[in-house]
């Protein structure tokens, strides 16, 4: 009794959707059977040959550029650093921290004498409207050509500006800036009067740490 199926396919074949069940009464019971229709033919697979041999790149070192990203919550910083490449301590190095339309943070570190043992820090602050026209002054840099490996400016200074507008160091490779070309004469002119400016600001506001 029951219902019983049987379902024979040959190995390639394809099975038809179609199928038809077949029923009849005997007494009681019913016998059913399952027809299938079943197509004998063998499925075609083309031989695709390719025009050109797949090339699999080789690993290569590159160095990308680096993305400098703003800093948050409109903060800015300004650092100037004298040698253009130390190799210990700078010599020299100007901090200006603030955020736009405030008073700013400015300090100077100075290593002088004998194997730069003598340390002196200058510190003060700059008015909101210093600090403005600070952001004004040094946003025809961006974009400017910069090189980790050369003073291509010629003043043995490094300048490193982290602001909402500008994000440029001339002693890196900067993303979005022009990459291993050398500044025009105009170029140099504005990044000196930008190191300038600053230096000026510096000695004007910054004074030596009484103790």
């Amino acid at each position: 009794g029951g219902v019983d199926e049987v379902l024979e396919l040959a190995f390639g074949a394809n099975v038809n959707d179609n199928a038809v069940i077949v029923g009849e009464k005997r007494g009681d019971q019913t016998q059913a059977k399952k027809t299938i229709h079943i197509s004998t033919s063998q499925p075609q697979i083309q031989n695709t040959t390719l025009s050109k041999p797949l090339q699999i790149p080789h690993s290569t070192n590159v160095t990308m550029p680096r993305s400098m990203a703003p800093p948050p919550s409109g903060e800015f910083s300004i650092t100037l650093t004298k040698p253009f490449s130390p190799t210990t301590t700078p010599s020299s190095k100007i901090e200006i921290i603030g955020e736009p339309n405030r008073p700013a943070t400015i300090k100077h570190t100075q290593h002088v004498g004998a194997q730069a043992q003598t340390l002196i820090i200058k510190e003060g602050s700059i008015d909101a409207e210093d600090s403005n026209e600070l952001m004004d002054l040094i946003k025809p840099l961006a974009g400017f050509p910069s090189d980790p490996n050369s003073d291509v400016y010629g003043l043995d200074t490094r300048l490193d500006l982290a602001t909402f507008e500008v994000q440029w160091d001339n002693g890196e490779e900067v993303e979005g800036a022009e990459a291993k070309s050398n500044p025009t004469d105009e170029n140099k002119q504005t990044f000196k009067d930008v190191v300038e400016s600053i230096e000026a600001l510096t000695r004007q506001k910054a004074k030596q740490r009484t103790s």
